[in-house]
């Protein structure tokens, strides 16, 4: 497959988990293993940090994130070193990966704060560029 059709089928599971979000516990657990999958295999891809949010955030509707959960533990995982890559990151993936933690369930904030220092400095160096 190649990453522009990557693309578009991501922007349409977005639009269709928007208008039918996943209901079913199984289904969302496999969903998001799988986003975390393809995001380390193709980490450029912005829309997977879009729809790993939006499964998290219906994981979190479901109350399928509890404290200590396998679930919690291996996503919390997958966001730091996400935003570990991050620091790489450039432009609009930077700001996708910044705005996936943003739109993140409140369980994940507080492990990920140390974390967000590198990435938010360089969103700072970023805008201050921009400005002078």
């Amino acid at each position: 497959m190649y990453l522009e059709d990557i693309y578009t089928v991501l922007a349409n599971l977005v639009m269709i988990f928007n208008v039918c979000p996943m209901t079913e516990p199984k289904g969302i657990q496999q969903l998001l293993s799988s986003l975390m999958t393809k995001s380390t295999e193709f980490p450029e891809v912005s829309g997977l940090y879009k729809l790993f949010t939006k499964t998290l955030c219906q994981c979190d509707a479901l109350n399928l994130l509890t404290n200590g959960s396998a679930l919690v533990k291996v996503s919390t995982l997958f966001l730091l070193e996400t935003l570990d890559k991050s620091a790489t990151f450039e432009n609009e993936l930077l700001f996708s990966v910044l705005k996936m933690v943003i739109n993140l369930p409140l369980h994940f904030i507080s492990s990920l704060l140390p974390a967000l220092a590198l990435p938010m400095a360089k969103v700072r160096r970023s805008l201050n560029s921009l400005t002078t």
